[in-house]
């Protein structure tokens, strides 16, 4: 008797240290659409107790560029190792046209998700840095990331099949309607399109409902005016 308990002991500590692993693997699933992304886990020190962390997210997603890049060079120069803050700040300098240093910073965050096995980060971190190459103009090397990003991506996808892999695949595929246009055709361009939309509508049926992210989200800027893209928020 004495013996079983000790086996149910282990048991159940067994599961909840399976279920805390779990927790911190998908806190990391997520894009900018909730502070819940940060799972306990994976707190920057000190500022993220008063919310620093979370006002990165607030700021970066609404567009205060300039608010989200001061936060996070001060995250930064606390712990140089948190890939969000990395991610967040890279997306903060390329909506302030600050595109070669937005590059650094994606470059930066991807080689951190790669060391951390963060899936995530390392999607939207080749996702943008796609984006800035494609403003330098160069197309092969935004195909290239985009590639790469797509292939995660759809691991992700076949994986999990949550609102946020269907929203980093929409945004891949936008980006690549911008590439495809340079290099392709226009033909090809336009199903990149239809590809977007696709996966942005299954995120939405998944439960995805920051609308005002999705309007204004640097990645989805190609579909900015494409009709199907406009009808999801009428």
């Amino acid at each position: 008797m004495r013996r079983s308990r000790v086996y149910l002991g282990l048991s159940i500590i067994s599961l909840a240290v399976a279920a805390l692993l779990s927790h911190v693997a998908d806190g990391a699933h997520c894009r900018f659409e909730s502070s819940d992304c940060f799972a306990d886990g994976d707190q920057a020190p000190a500022d993220t107790a008063s919310g620093a962390r979370e006002d990165l997210y607030d700021h970066a997603i609404s567009g205060r560029f300039d608010q989200a890049i001061q936060i996070a060079q001060r995250l930064t120069a606390r712990d140089a190792n948190d890939s969000w803050v990395a991610l967040y700040h890279a997306y903060a300098l390329r909506g302030d046209d600050r595109i070669e240093e937005s590059a650094d910073r994606y470059t930066h965050a991807l080689q951190l998700a790669e060391q951390q096995e963060n899936a995530r980060v390392a999607i939207d971190a080749l996702t943008g840095r796609a984006a800035c190459r494609i403003a330098s103009d160069d197309v092969s090397g935004a195909d290239r990331d985009l590639t790469r990003a797509l292939e995660i991506a759809t691991r992700a996808e076949n994986t999990r099949r949550t609102d946020s892999s269907a929203y980093q695949l929409a945004c891949i595929h936008a980006q690549r309607a911008v590439v495809y246009t340079r290099i392709r055709s226009a033909g090809t361009s336009e199903f990149e399109k239809q590809r977007a939309v696709r996966w942005l509508k299954l995120a939405r049926a998944r439960g995805y409902d920051n609308m005002q992210h999705m309007r204004h989200d640097l990645d989805l800027g190609p579909l900015a005016g494409y009709s199907p893209y406009e009808s999801l928020f009428d």
